[in-house]
């Protein structure tokens, strides 16, 4: 099955780091797991969303500070 591409929306990194928050709190106060209509879904977990909560807020200063390269954010770090 193709996936259409063009429909896909375009976030901002304050939007993802707004429901990366959301999901934290869904996570505290509604568990691991929920259901609609029998069938069952995993929440993300309390570390992953603050994981992406921190990635969303630092791509998001990066960009606001023209830390970009023809509109693609990088980032280098050395090997370790």
């Amino acid at each position: 099955m193709a996936i259409d591409v063009s429909q896909l929306v375009d976030y901002s990194w304050c939007d993802i780091a707004k429901a990366a928050k959301q999901a934290m709190l869904s996570a505290a106060l509604g568990g691991a797991t929920y259901s609609i209509n029998g069938r069952n879904f995993g929440r993300i977990t309390i570390e992953q969303a603050q994981s992406l909560y921190s990635y969303a807020l630092q791509m998001d200063n990066a960009q606001k500070a023209g830390d970009m390269a023809n509109g693609v954010l990088v980032q280098f770090n050395e090997p370790q």
